[in-house]
């Protein structure tokens, strides 16, 4: 399967079930502005308040895949006070046509894991919760593992049993990399990656071990694993070999934030700086893009982006915005293009 697959590589897959409800908004940028901005408006889902990154995907050159609630159907078991909350399921959003589809037809019961065409997550069936991998539209029931066994690759979206893993060499835990790249052990103090001749290289910066740590994604378009920390105020790049680069930070505008690269150059900031002096105010929290001609930075959308996926092509920008507003903060489905 090709590392990530066109809109054409995926017609006929199935698995779609398409509502009669869809939402035909067009796809137009929502407003007048150097970069097209695009804004989900259905009325058939809403983005869920998301964890994480994994909770969105691009699937192709169109289309994002999301965790949303459905705006009619509720779940079949999960209660709130006793009535039945909002389904959670698996939806499809054309950026271009603006229609919404639901993938999943049953209750989701996990966060989404999206990587190279491949996905995974849990559904409600029957009474039961089942675990669905597969690449994307030939998902099928993975068998199950004994208590406590079972992992989820972050990096690949798919299962391992635990008991596979080789025996840590430097002691402490052990987790898998993306299979080409190796593992990554941890000691109480340090992390370091282990490629697959079994080579050892501390995460370390200017000499320093930066101490243990897990990148929280790895980026398509770069290439390299990311982790971010916000106590330090620092996002670490890394090469599937180890080696630690930081993200240089724009000498103007807004310095604090989650960074992460695109294509031309361009850095991609996501500020939490709300106004603390005012209800409900964003102030400056939002999606900003830094061009490497050292201009200000850009402000492309506005609100606390809780979750962000760069397409693998580095253009085209999905998140899921918290408008920090007073009309119900409504999480919404809004993409980028960042390429001029």
């Amino acid at each position: 399967m090709q590392r990530f697959m066109r809109l054409s590589g995926l017609i006929g897959l199935g698995a779609v079930v398409i509502l009669g409800a869809c939402s035909t908004t067009s796809g137009s940028p929502s407003k007048p502005m150097k970069y097209a901005l695009y804004e989900m408006s259905s009325p058939v889902a809403r983005p869920v308040l998301p964890i994480g990154d994994q909770n969105l995907a691009w699937i192709d050159d169109e289309r994002v895949l999301f965790e949303g609630l459905d705006r009619k159907l509720r779940d079949p078991v999960v209660k709130n006070d006793g009535v039945p909350i909002a389904m959670r399921a698996l939806y499809i959003w054309n950026v271009r046509t603006g229609e919404v589809t639901r993938h999943t037809q049953d209750a989701l019961r996990s966060a989404l894991c999206f990587a190279d065409g491949f996905v995974s997550y849990s559904i409600h069936r029957s009474g039961k919760t089942i675990r669905m991998e597969g690449p994307f539209g030939q998902e099928q029931a993975v068998e199950t593992y004994s208590e406590g066994q079972r992992g989820i690759n972050r990096f690949t979206c798919k299962s391992y049993d635990r008991s596979t893993l080789p025996k840590p060499i430097v002691g402490g835990g052990i987790e898998p990399l993306r299979p080409e790249h190796g593992w990554i052990e941890h000691t109480g103090n340090s992390s370091w990656f282990r490629s697959k001749d079994g080579g050892l290289t501390q995460l370390s910066y200017e000499g320093r071990s930066i101490g243990p740590a897990m990148p929280q994604k790895y980026s398509s378009y770069s290439q390299k694993y990311l982790l971010w920390r916000p106590s330090q105020n620092v996002t670490w790049l890394i090469e599937p070999s180890g080696t630690l680069q930081s993200q240089s930070r724009p000498a103007q505008g807004l310095n604090e934030g989650r960074l992460e690269p695109a294509r031309q150059d361009r850095i991609l900031l996501r500020s939490t700086r709300i106004n603390v002096r005012a209800n409900w105010d964003p102030g400056e929290a939002g999606l900003y893009v830094y061009t490497p001609d050292g201009r200000p930075a850009e402000r492309l959308i506005t609100g606390l982006i809780d979750a962000m996926q760069v397409h693998p092509h580095g253009c085209l920008v999905a998140t899921i915005v918290d408008p920090w507003d007073r009309l119900g903060r409504e999480h919404r489905l809004m993409a980028v293009n960042t390429c001029q």
